[in-house]
Formats: structure tokens, sequence, C-alpha cells
């Protein structure tokens, strides 16, 4: 099964994608000649684009096959790909919300050109390779045996972790060792055998991501004396390190369904944290504060992203006495980053990077810190679209929609409440933990209805109660299969209640507040309750196209890693 390992570039990496390309000398048609300034068209000189906030002049017509990312391809003759005034392309900028489409209105004779494009979030593939291992152990049976009935072994906790022109592959063997004893019967033995390969995968770089897809080749084994068991196993794995990339794709309707994240805005925001602290202990030096981040996380709401986490500060200061001490620190900080067009749902990328630490040691025992932090966030929605393909482009790695379903659950539960309860003011009722699994034409799901109940009880008080009560469907989903992805959404589509189970009410309850009329009342001590829930589950699968993009104003590129 293939899994994915690792995130994008580290923090501080060139932007990927998006910009115009072209060797030095004459720029081919839809290059930028470097350091000019003007556009150029088979070597002649154009007027600059006029400067506007929002749009670039820039008109493409295609009568002819473009190369990639819309450079034309070498050979005589005039350029098939050429410029003017008719095309506006909006680009991204940082804290704005990025257009959905770029598109051109039609013209007579032979301008024909109507292109679309989306500013997408992608997985550009490095490189691939595959490898072997052999893993050899020995194990001792608890039992002496005349033969071995069986071995079965399959492989579990598969990671990858990118290195330098390298990905190490780790993961445990896990074997079920079934032997016929001397006493006729069938004994059972576990074994684990962790093991550990590397794998040369050119152009990789630390701190891209993998994805490993590994089986077991041949298992073979030899009986020693009847009490040690020689084994070799022979592993073969596949590896494909990916980063992450933007690119300004253009779409075409009848080109391959690829499901991506489209990028709605991204922007860095400055964050300076600022507190005191008092030490344990007189000092008359702050030798160092080591600074790391913890817990951060990001909820998008309408036009922004909150983000909030804890800063972890590890003070080590010289006392009176000359001796060196350390002193730890927690400090929780948040922010708000303005994103026009965010929404809540939405997904978001959170990067933090610490830019600044500054320490002052004031009356000998108080530590004054400053510390700024670069926050940049992207917001994202996953969407399906219709790419265009170009032998000559960059190759991402896409997600292909096989298929979806969906299912409606009703759910039975009762509940018993903690205090006996005249009646229910108010259920809240979500899904969490869903979770998944392909199997032929099919996907089994399991998740959680987490309910938060609001009842009035003898006392006229309303109280709460939560419970979580688990549930597994099944969708029928056609032509799905084993070591498909598969991403689901859940909702909860309707809950009615009603209460159960007559009780007395304690007269004490009411008697002790005067302002309560001391009248019977019918109480209740448990909750039944149906819940209607709907399942939509879609399955996909990863494959490698070519897809044609198209450059964005030099000086206007804001695409970066999330």
């Amino acid at each position: 099964m293939l899994k994915r390992h690792g995130r994008g570039p580290a923090p501080g990496a060139p932007p990927v994608g998006g910009s115009p390309a072209g060797p030095g000398g004459q720029a081919g048609a839809g290059q930028q000649g470097q350091g000019t300034g003007r556009w150029r068209r088979g070597g002649d000189a154009l007027p600059p684009p006029v400067a506007s906030p929002r749009f670039c002049p820039l008109h493409i017509m295609l009568p002819g096959r473009p190369g990639p990312c819309g450079s034309a391809p070498p050979g005589p003759g005039p350029s098939p790909v050429t410029y003017g005034p008719r095309l506006r392309v909006e680009p991204p900028r940082p804290g704005r919300r990025f257009p959905p489409v770029v598109e051109t209105r039609g013209g007579r004779g032979n301008e024909a050109a109507v292109l679309t494009t989306r500013l997408l979030k992608l997985e550009c593939v490095v490189g691939e390779n595959t490898g072997e291992a052999s893993v050899e152990s020995r194990i001792l049976l608890a039992e002496r045996a005349k033969k071995i009935a069986d071995i079965h072994a399959r492989l579990l906790d598969l990671s990858a972790d990118v290195v330098d022109c390298q990905v190490m592959v780790q993961g445990v063997l896990h074997k079920q060792i079934f032997y016929v004893g001397e006493d006729d019967r069938v004994h059972h033995q576990a074994e684990d055998v962790p093991f550990a390969v590397f794998i040369d995968v050119p152009g990789a770089a630390s701190g891209m991501g993998a994805l490993v897809q590994g089986r077991i080749a041949k298992l073979t084994h030899n009986l020693i004396d009847m009490q040690e068991l020689s084994q070799r196993a022979i592993l073969q794995f596949f590896v494909k390190v990916v980063e992450d990339c933007q690119l300004n794709v253009v779409l075409d309707p009848n080109g391959p369904l690829c499901k991506a994240e489209c990028v709605v805005g991204e922007t860095t925001q400055i964050c300076p944290v600022e507190n005191v602290v008092d030490l344990e202990r007189p000092a008359i030096k702050v030798r160092d504060v080591r600074v790391m981040l913890e817990d951060v996380a990001a909820e998008v709401a309408d036009d922004q992203v909150i983000f909030q986490g804890t800063l972890v500060k590890s003070i080590f200061f010289i006392a009176t006495n000359n001796e060196e001490f350390f002193q730890e620190e927690r400090v929780p900080f948040t922010g708000v980053a303005m994103i026009p067009g965010a929404r809540p749902g939405q997904n978001v990328t959170i990067r933090p990077q610490i830019l600044r630490v500054d320490k002052f040691l004031t009356n000998g025992n108080q530590v004054r810190q400053r510390v700024v932090i670069a926050v940049f966030v992207k917001v994202t929605e996953t969407c399906e679209l219709n790419v265009a393909e170009d032998t000559t482009g960059p190759l991402v790695l896409c997600k292909r929609v096989v298929a979806a379903g969906t299912r409606q659950v009703l759910q039975e539960s009762v509940a018993d409440l903690s205090l006996p309860a005249q009646k229910v003011h108010e259920i809240q009722a979500r899904v969490t933990d869903l979770s998944c699994e392909v199997i032929d034409n099919k996907v089994i799901v399991q998740g959680v209805v987490h309910k938060q109940i609001f009842f009035v009880g003898a006392d006229d008080i309303v109280h709460h109660q939560a419970e979580d009560v688990p549930f597994t469907t099944f969708i029928e989903v056609p032509g799905a299969r084993p070591m498909m992805s598969c991403q689901l959404k859940a909702d909860v589509e309707h809950i009615s209640w009603h209460l159960i189970d007559p009780v007395e009410s304690d007269p004490g309850l009411r008697m002790a507040d005067p302002y309560l009329e001391d009248d019977e009342m019918m109480t209740f001590a448990r909750l039944m309750q149906r819940t209607v829930i709907q399942v939509t589950a879609a399955v996909a699968e990863d494959h490698q196209i070519c897809v044609k993009c198209l450059p964005l104003p030099t000086g206007q590129q804001f695409a970066q890693f999330g």
C-alpha cells in the first residue's frame, strides 16, 4: 500500500513553479528577456506591459502546439505563440484571494483562444526507484518441531525518510510461524524482525516527501536440529520522491480529471511575542535562550486564519556564585492572518519560523524576552479539475477520482442520564474520528457521533452530558479496489429523541428552592435517540501526468510551498 511520508521543503526554500523559463540569449515566445523588462516575440522588442494593480495585459493565441509552460518549441519560422493586449491575468498576491480563472475573450480572424487557468498546489515528482533487501533471522522454537507447516509474513510500519540523493526505508517484518511438534500438534510462534534499507534517488533532498510500497518477493526457511529455525526473506520496495509545488495550470474540458488543492490565498504574518520571566535565583548574566515551537495549530474563519501555539524557552543563566543554571518557560501565543476569500471548512497549511530572539536581564532576577515569529499561512480547497496535458510540461502526481458513493445511516442509542430529566432542551451532534478501508467495490466506514446533550433536571436547572456513539457502515463504490485511497465526508442530517423510564423526582431538590412550587412532576432516567447520518466516500488512485502551465508575470510570483 502506498504510504506518504514527509512534508514539503524546509522553510526558506525558494518557490517552485509558475515562473517563466528560458535560456539566455534570445527569449522564446512567452518568455521575458532577462534584465530588459520588455516582452519579445521572435526577437522583436515590444512595449512593456501596462502597469495595473490587478491585471497584466497579455494575449495568447494558440494556432500551433506550445512548448512547456507556454514557451515555443525550437525551430525556424515564426513563433506559434504570440502576445497581445487581450488576455488579462490576475497574479496571486500575499494576503489576497487568488482568482479562480484566467481567461481571454474571443476575437476575429485567427484570434481563437479562450485559456482558463487555475493556481494549484500539486506534488511534483522528483524521482523514483526500486530496491531490495535481504532479511535473515534465526529463532529458537518453544517446542521441538518435526516440520514447519507454514509461515505467514507481512510488512508493518513502513516509513521512508528522504536524505540527500537517497531514501531510507524502515519497517518490521512480522511473521506467524506454524510448526508440527513431537506431539503431532500444530504450534504457533510469532516473530518481528526490524529492517532498514537505503535506495538511491537522484535529485532527492532532505525535507521532501516520499511514497513507499513494499512486498515480500520470497521467503525461505530451514529447520536445524528440530529446534532452531533459520529464515531468509527477500523484500522489494518502490519509492517515489515528491515535493510540493505551485503551478498556474491550464484547464481543458477534455483533459484528465485531477483532484488537487486549489489555492485560495496565502500570506506571511509577523508575530512578536514579548514577556518577562522571574528567575529562580539571582543572576549576573543570561548566556542563552533557546526557543522551540510546539502545538502550532490554525483554524480558518471568514476572510482570516486564526493561529496559535506555544513557545518553549530554555533559559541558561549564570548565577551570582558563577554557576550556570537552567530554567524552562512555556509561553502561549496567538495571531490572525487576513486572507480574503477564506471560508470555514477549507484546508489550511501553516509554517512558523523564528526570526529573532532578544533577551535582557533586569534587576538581576528578571529576564525580558522578545521573540519575533514569521508565520506563513496558505489556504486551499480540494477541487476536481480537468487539466491540459503537455508531454514537455512538469510531471506531477494527481489523484484521479475512480468513483464515489453515498449512504444514509440510521443510528439508535439509549443514554443513561446523570440526573432525572423533565425535558431535553437541545442535542448538538457531529461526526468525528472518520476512517475508511477500501475493498473490492466497497468502502468500509467507521466513525463516532459526538453528542452534547442539554436537559432540564428536576431542579429546573439545565444540565449537560456528553456522549460518544460509534458506528460502522459500508458504501457501494463500483470500481473501488484495495490499495486505493478514499476521502470521506459525513454530516448529521437529523436527530430526534424522547425520554423513557419515568422515575419519581426527589422532593428535596424542589423544597430547597423557595422559588419552585411543590408540585409533582414527571422525570425520566434515560434518553432514546435516533440519528440520521449521511456519509459520502470518494475513491481515488494516484497517477502521473505532465501538465501544461502558464508562467506568472515576473516580479509578481507569490507561489510558495505549503
